[in-house]
């Protein structure tokens, strides 16, 4: 029985630092709403890389935020699709050679979002949607084009909400991790 949660993505809760192309999180379904939350460190060079395989012609929606946290007012990533045949290169991005991007700059203006189901609120960064130019592996990075702050950020992945009852039994759980990252106590 699938559960509808509207504007809510499912949470990849991870250990795993996916802070590279060759550690980049595997994302099964790039059309299914997903986040994952990042706390951002100089020491690991501040970038998040999450991989899929696209297909022709789709799309894709893709974002980033930072919770509303007063020391994060500010905080900014740039967000990229990279993958071959794509016309950038990036600065401030080191690619392997054939791949290009193309680059989402954050908003000068960050949209404010309120997520019922966690009670968090955050600066929407970018929102936008990806069409895939190739069939393929596509990587989704967030990343510091110059100097690396420590802060915190999120990337969000597809638009379809999928949800199952065995969400349930975990969703507490992902709703004091979330709270926790966006320090909502």
């Amino acid at each position: 029985i699938p559960i509808i949660f509207v504007d809510a993505h499912r949470p990849i809760l991870t250990e795993k630092q996916p802070d590279t192309l060759e550690s980049s999180l595997l994302i099964e379904d790039p059309t299914v709403s997903q986040v994952v939350y990042r706390e951002v460190i100089p020491e690991n060079g501040g970038q998040t890389w999450l991989r899929f395989e696209g297909v022709a012609g789709e799309k894709i929606t893709i974002g980033c935020g930072v919770p509303v946290i007063l020391r994060l007012l500010g905080y900014s990533q740039h967000l990229a699709v990279v993958g071959f045949g794509l016309p950038e290169k990036p600065s401030g991005l080191s690619l392997p050679k054939g791949l290009g991007a193309v680059v989402y700059p954050p908003s000068k203006s960050p949209r404010y979002f309120h997520e019922p189901f966690t009670g968090t609120n955050s600066w929407i960064l970018v929102d936008d949607i990806f069409t895939v130019p190739a069939n393929g592996t596509y990587y989704l990075v967030l990343y510091s084009p110059t100097v690396v702050e420590k802060g915190k950020i999120w990337i969000t992945i597809g638009k379809k909400e999928q949800f199952g009852l065995e969400d349930l039994f975990v969703f507490s759980e992902w709703k004091r991790k979330v709270r926790a990252f966006h320090e909502v106590l």
